[in-house]
């Protein structure tokens, strides 16, 4: 196909291909200090709209851990099938291991739909599932 094609004419040309990354890949291939930057939408299962909630999520600073990514995208067009094809292609490597990812990103996930049922149910005039105790002094 045309994308192996290109890749190998690039390797021919000893021109360095940089992996994926979310701190510093566009959407599309880019060139990087004369070397060619992997682009995060041409990870199978990551697309353009996951990709636009990721660099509005990133445009404040550089994602420190999956926690962050998750605090700072919107995470109903950044889904847990796109972080999946992400770490899989490793381009959350800068947060930690790929395997440390995989066994947070569901945990994390839950913790997420579970916020944000109970922001709904706030917004409705509804006490959340979770309230804090006050501690009696």
């Amino acid at each position: 196909d045309k994308f192996k094609e290109t890749m190998d004419d690039v390797r021919r040309h000893n021109v360095e291909v940089l992996a994926p990354n979310i701190n510093t890949s566009g959407a599309n291939f880019t060139v990087d200090t004369g070397r060619i930057r992997y682009g995060l939408t041409a990870i199978k299962g990551f697309g353009g709209v996951a990709f636009k909630s990721l660099d509005s999520g990133r445009r404040s600073s550089r994602f420190q851990s999956l926690d962050d990514v998750v605090g700072r995208c919107n995470m109903g067009r950044l889904n847990e099938g796109a972080m999946k094809a992400l770490i899989d292609a490793g381009a959350m490597s800068d947060l930690a291991p790929a395997g440390t990812l995989k066994k947070m990103l569901a945990p994390t996930m839950k913790a997420w739909k579970r916020q944000k049922e109970n922001d709904v149910k706030i917004k409705a005039g509804q006490r959340p599932v979770i309230t804090r105790v006050r501690k009696e002094a």
